[in-house]
């Protein structure tokens, strides 16, 4: 039987991340090697998923947070980018003989892909010109919380309308185990 591992684009494609501080992402990055290298030493296959935040606007975007996605709009972007992975995914499922799908692993934090958790703010309204505050009080307003990522929640909606019972798990320096039990 053949193993199948879904991941977030950005364990393939990490230049698909926000731009930003490679520093920062270096706990990220070496679990994210040893994840791969893992799936790759237990012969399970790994499939890709569409990066919508990407897909929707390019690698010169703003960091945002799961209030500015959490709307119609960016949800159909999800759907529509989605559906033929979720096509792919059913096919698979349905020959249970011959195809195991392990798990979908997305990354914590993220406004689209977290699964566990994602960054929450309500004060992204309006032009950065004529701010009545500094755009400093409004960075202070960002907190995490333990919520699905737009892109995550879609996915787990679309999964359950099709009866695709298939484990979400984040990709989150600090737990590193809770990815890694995938592959156990």
């Amino acid at each position: 039987m053949k193993k199948i591992l879904y991941v977030a684009h950005c364990l393939l494609n990490p230049s698909a991340k926000l731009q930003s501080d490679e520093a920062s992402l270096a706990a990220e990055d070496k679990l994210r090697k040893e994840v791969l290298v893992k799936a790759i030493q237990q012969d399970i296959h790994i499939a890709q998923l569409p990066c919508p935040e990407f897909t929707l606007y390019g690698p010169r975007r703003w960091g945002h947070v799961k209030d500015q996605f959490n709307n119609p709009f960016y949800k159909k972007h999800c759907v529509s980018i989605l559906t033929p992975i979720l096509d792919e995914m059913e096919a698979y499922y349905e020959e249970k003989s011959l195809f195991e799908i392990i798990g979908i692993i997305g990354v914590d934090g993220s406004p689209s892909c977290g699964v566990d958790c994602t960054y929450r703010s309500e004060c992204w309204l309006g032009e950065f010109d004529g701010r009545k505050r500094p755009i400093e009080e409004d960075l202070k307003t960002i907190e995490r919380v333990d919520e699905r990522g737009v892109f995550m929640a879609v996915l787990e909606d679309e999964l359950k309308k099709r009866q695709l019972d298939i484990p979400l798990v984040g990709l989150f320096a600090p737990e590193k185990e809770k990815v890694l039990s995938l592959f156990d």
